[in-house]
C-alpha cells in the first residue's frame, strides 16, 4: 500500500488541510523494488557494503605494487615514473606526478614496492606532528613544511608520529 497526500482543496482563496488517501497497488502487483526480478534488495546491498567496510578496516595491509627502479632508491620516499616507466624520486622542482611511497630500497633495475594512494604507511624512523599535513620535498623527501618554490604537493596527513595516511593531491605551481 502506498500512502500519498492529496492536493489541497482551495476554497475562496484559502488552503484547507491535506487529506491523505490510499492509492491501490499497481495492476502488476509490484509494490517495491524488492518485488522486481533482477533488482537487488537495498537492505541486502547495504549489508554487503557494511561487511566489505568491516573487512577493509580489519585488514590493515598497505595496497602496493612493484616496478623497477631507474636509479638507486631509498625506502620511504615519494616516487614517480620516468619516461620509460621505471621509478625515480618525485621532486618539487619539475611538475611532479607522485604515484606513491617507496617501501624498500632498490638498486637500478631492481623491483621497488610502492604504497598506493589512500593507504596508511608506517615507518619507525618518522617523527611527524599528528593531524598536520605532509608534503613533497626535494628528491622524494616527505616533509611537513610546504616548499617555497617549484610545485607544492600535499601528499597526506600524519596520523601518529610514525604513521601517515597517503592521500596525494594535485600539484600547485608556486
Amino acid at each position: 500500500m502506498i500512502i500519498r497526500n492529496r492536493p489541497p482543496r482551495v476554497l475562496i482563496g484559502r488552503i484547507t488541510t491535506f487529506t491523505p488517501f490510499v492509492q491501490p497497488p499497481p495492476a502488476d502487483g509490484i509494490t517495491s523494488n524488492t518485488d522486481i526480478p533482477g533488482l537487488p534488495d537495498p537492505l541486502d546491498t547495504l549489508a554487503e557494503i557494511t561487511a566489505q567496510i568491516e573487512q577493509l578496516q580489519q585488514n590493515q595491509s598497505v595496497q602496493t605494487f612493484e616496478r623497477n627502479a631507474a636509479i638507486v632508491l631509498s625506502g620511504h620516499r615519494l616516487v614517480a615514473y620516468n619516461a620509460s616507466g621505471n621509478i625515480v624520486y618525485a621532486d618539487h622542482v619539475n611538475e611532479p606526478d607522485v604515484i606513491g611511497i617507496s617501501l624498500n630500497a632498490a638498486a637500478i633495475g631492481q623491483p621497488v614496492s610502492i604504497a598506493l594512494n589512500n593507504t596508511e604507511v608506517e615507518h619507525a624512523g618518522w617523527s611527524w606532528t599528528p593531524q598536520q599535513g605532509v608534503f613533497l620535498g626535494a628528491n622524494g623527501a616527505i616533509v611537513q613544511t610546504p616548499v617555497a618554490n617549484g610545485y607544492s604537493v600535499r601528499v597526506g596527513e600524519a596520523i601518529t608520529p610514525t604513521k601517515i595516511f597517503l592521500h596525494i593531491e594535485h600539484s600547485i605551481e608556486l
